[in-house]
């Protein structure tokens, strides 16, 4: 289980992927809160599936940056899909 300063950071990095997909995507307000929570969703989901793979090319102390960075995506990338 990550520590406090991991959980900040991760907390932090999904927020900004929430952000920036929602600005890239170009929808506001109920959407842009609704990415943030799924980037943090993702992003949370990142730390099983790199404890599963054992693979974490590179890591931000505890964290996994690209494993949970791609969930994230994939994560957003759904809710898009089914117009969350």
């Amino acid at each position: 289980m990550p520590g406090a300063p991991a959980l900040v950071l991760s907390g932090l990095l999904s927020a900004i992927y929430g952000m920036a997909y929602g600005l890239l995507v170009g929808k506001a307000g109920r959407r842009l809160v609704a990415y943030v929570v799924v980037a943090a969703l993702g992003f949370m989901a990142g730390f099983p599936a790199s404890d599963a793979l054992h693979l974490s090319p590179y890591v931000i102390g505890d964290i996994p940056i690209v494993e949970s960075s791609i969930i994230s995506l994939v994560a957003m990338s759904i809710a898009y899909g089914v117009r969350l």
